[in-house]
């Protein structure tokens, strides 16, 4: 404690805390040897003490008598004093103490009116969840829509285009003959389903292989069945005047399958893709009245061995038999497709016809009738 000269107040440290003046140097010097002074005196205390405990303890040795401990001789725990101490060091090193200040902090630096971590990540953690649930509601919302736009535009196509084989437009048949119905009968003799057109007519739009296999009596060669299908030019007393596109299915569970197809002179035009890709069919014939071959009229027909054309044919399009479609231009329309030419099919056919010159034309195999 130093008591200022100028203003007479006491005050602890090197600086008056009332008038801001530093502590005489002869005051600070004088303090600083006495000081040292007691330090000098209370190590030579401890030294005495520890010569003498050791010189007590070192007798006591000697004799066979245990230590004692000075504060259990007055009656004093130094469990308590242990657990005291403990108690103390936390209270002041704990962040319970308004007063603490780690080291490691910035200068200043209390846990006072600080927030934890965990509360400020709870409530970004709250606030992501509902983010993510937001999106996903949104996200549903499109779907379904989506869902129901499709739905509705797919039942509009197929309620205005009539998905159904028989229709004019869809299967080749002439425009010219309308086809009043989109329902399809089955000409029990031919094995061929038909609709009848409002002018009178009738149009074959396809071939029933499934009831002709099951009432099939033909004789199976080296494990080949061979299907016939004369398409008949009346069915119910009504002109067979086109077809449709002719694909038929296997209805077999095993072995070949060979299909042989004849076509009517009351039939004038084979359109364009009639027989597009019927790969089970092995032969077809044109009979005579038959007179136009439209482009694409039979490609695809991978299996396909021979067919007939009549000298009545005088009109045949470009690749309108004896070529399979290339590549990836299969879903073109005509004309703009890519073409190879068919390894397996022969043209019958007289010489100097039509078909002989389309033949020559194209490099195809002829045979001549």
């Amino acid at each position: 404690m130093h008591r200022c000269p100028d203003c007479g107040e006491r005050f602890e440290g090197n600086i008056c805390t009332f008038c801001g003046r530093p502590v005489p140097q002869e005051e600070l010097e004088q303090e600083k040897a006495v000081q040292e002074k007691s330090d000098e005196q209370e190590n030579i205390n401890n030294s005495e003490e520890v010569s003498k405990s050791t010189v007590e303890n070192t007798a006591l040795n000697s004799a066979g008598v245990q230590p004692v401990n000075e504060y259990a001789q007055s009656g004093y725990s130094t469990q308590s004093v242990n657990n005291y101490a403990q108690k103390n060091y936390n209270s002041q090193h704990s962040y319970g103490n308004p007063n603490y200040n780690n080291s490691a902090m910035p200068s200043g630096y209390t846990n006072q009116n600080q927030p934890f971590s965990d509360v400020v990540n709870a409530r970004e953690k709250k606030k992501s969840k509902t983010t993510l649930i937001v999106v996903l509601v949104i996200a549903s919302v499109l779907i379904i829509s989506l869902c129901v736009i499709g739905y509705t535009v797919i039942t509009n196509v197929i309620k205005n285009n009539k998905f159904n084989m028989g229709t004019g437009e869809l299967t080749g048949a002439d425009d010219s003959a309308a086809v009043s119905s989109v329902s399809m009968d089955l000409d029990e003799n031919s094995y061929c389903f038909y609709t009848e057109n409002d002018d009178g007519t009738v149009t074959v739009t396809g071939i029933d292989t499934v009831d002709y296999y099951n009432d099939f009596k033909d004789e199976v060669v080296d494990d080949t069945y061979n299907f016939y299908f004369n398409i008949p030019s009346e069915i119910n007393g009504k002109t067979v005047t086109a077809i449709g596109k002719i694909n038929p299915t296997n209805p077999l569970s095993s072995g070949t399958l060979h299909i042989y197809i004849t076509v009517p002179g009351t039939v004038k035009t084979i359109q364009s893709d009639t027989f597009k890709l019927s790969e089970h069919v092995r032969e077809i014939t044109f009979e005579d009245g038959v007179e136009t071959l439209e482009p694409d009229a039979i490609v695809d027909c991978y299996s396909l061995d021979r067919v007939n054309i009549p000298e009545s044919v005088t009109v045949i399009g470009e690749h309108a038999v004896g070529f399979n479609i290339a590549g990836d231009t299969f879903s073109e329309p005509v004309g703009k497709r890519e073409y190879t030419r068919s390894p397996l099919t022969y043209i019958y056919a007289k010489e100097g016809s039509a078909a002989d010159r389309y033949a020559k034309d194209n490099d195809l195999y002829i045979k001549y009738n």
